[in-house]
């Protein structure tokens, strides 16, 4: 990536994958850190957080955003309840409960912030879907996954899953139709802006 890049030559880049809540990265060594639509995915995000204000320099910046509305989790859980039952646990990457400004505001606080040093905004996306039953297929590939892996049974209602997605995107709130006739999912973004 840094080969074909138009940074400077002695700009350096490595990767370490490695828990949020525990980074290994020595205190005081950024001056940005970006968190991209993962904090409600994170679990313990009070952790995450510190460990965001500890590695950052006096001065660095946190950007952290998240997706405050997004109408297709709604459809891929209804495919869930649908075809697994209200007992089966929810796939990760569909919480039940949502995470709003207010909450990423509270752990940023929590990671050592402060409050008058973060500010927020959001901002309205749009997602064009060409083809709407491809995309609920791929959507619940990706997103419908449970931690065990698919079993028999989502083999045999797959179908029956992604026709439900299709449904309820097709009657749900934040779905339009633009002029190509192509779906287009709204979602709210909201991004925060957090000073050490």
């Amino acid at each position: 990536m840094a080969e074909k890049s138009t940074f400077p030559a002695n700009v350096k880049f490595s990767t370490a994958p490695m828990s949020a809540q525990e980074l290994t990265f020595p205190d005081n060594r950024f001056t940005q850190s970006f968190t991209s639509f993962a904090f409600h995915c994170l679990g313990d995000h009070d952790t995450a957080a510190k460990q965001i204000y500890r590695t950052l320099k006096p001065g660095g910046v946190a950007i952290a955003s998240i997706w405050i509305h997004m109408p297709h989790v709604d459809a891929l859980q209804h495919a869930h309840w649908r075809t697994r039952g209200k007992d089966s646990p929810m796939p990760v990457l569909l919480p039940l409960e949502g995470f709003l400004e207010k909450d990423l505001r509270k752990a940023l606080e929590a990671g050592g912030f402060e409050a008058g040093k973060i500010t927020c905004s959001e901002k309205d996306c749009y997602l064009k879907i060409p083809d709407l039953k491809r995309w609920a297929q791929l959507a619940w590939s990706y997103l419908g996954a449970l931690p065990t892996g698919w079993s028999q049974n989502d083999e045999a209602k797959w179908d029956e899953a992604v026709n439900d997605i299709v449904e309820q995107l097709e009657s749900g709130n934040g779905i339009l139709k633009n002029e190509k006739g192509e779906t287009v999912l709204k979602m709210v973004a909201c991004v925060a802006i957090a000073t050490k």
